[in-house]
């Protein structure tokens, strides 16, 4: 088969349209969000007593954390396949090994040594809450999928 034959240009076009689909969703939930978050910030509490005109205290705004939980979960993982795949390359070990790598150079005992204001940009201490939820979840979801590659055949073997 040459690489020109309509299988070949199937997948690649296949894989483009994957791509794009998975971008347009994307883009739609996230627009989704902001529409929603512009349309509650308008909204007001309700107050205490249902039949008082006591005026609603509002609360002072808080910093917005979710660029910053994006951009450092966007630099994470592009540092995590960056290392992962030179020391797959270059060492010959698993691409496990250099994703560790990897979040140990991105936390405070590498960046925060090396330079404290690149942490505090990368990594603020704000996101730091969110970061540990979604690092959880990922921790549940790689096991789960350890768990659904596992045979248990050989245990069973073994158990006796």
């Amino acid at each position: 088969m040459t690489p020109s034959t309509p299988a070949t240009l199937f997948g690649a076009v296949s894989r483009t349209r994957t791509v794009a689909a998975y971008a347009a969703m994307t883009s739609v939930a996230v627009a989704l969000f902001f529409w929603i978050r512009r349309l509650g910030e308008g909204l007001a509490a309700p107050g205490g007593d249902i039949g008082s005109s006591a005026p609603v205290v509002t609360v002072a705004r808080h910093r917005d954390v979710l660029p910053e939980v994006l951009l450092a979960i966007a630099v994470i993982v592009i540092m995590a396949r960056l290392v992962g795949r030179a020391v797959e390359k270059y060492f010959k070990q698993p691409p496990v090994m250099g994703e560790i790598l990897a979040g140990v150079m991105l936390g405070p005992s590498v960046l925060g040594a090396i330079s404290s204001s690149a942490a505090a940009l990368l990594m603020p201490q704000e996101a730091a809450p969110y970061l540990a939820v979604v690092a959880k979840i990922g921790v549940v979801l790689f096991m789960f999928l350890i768990g659904l590659e596992l045979d248990a055949a050989p245990l069973r073997t073994r158990s006796r």
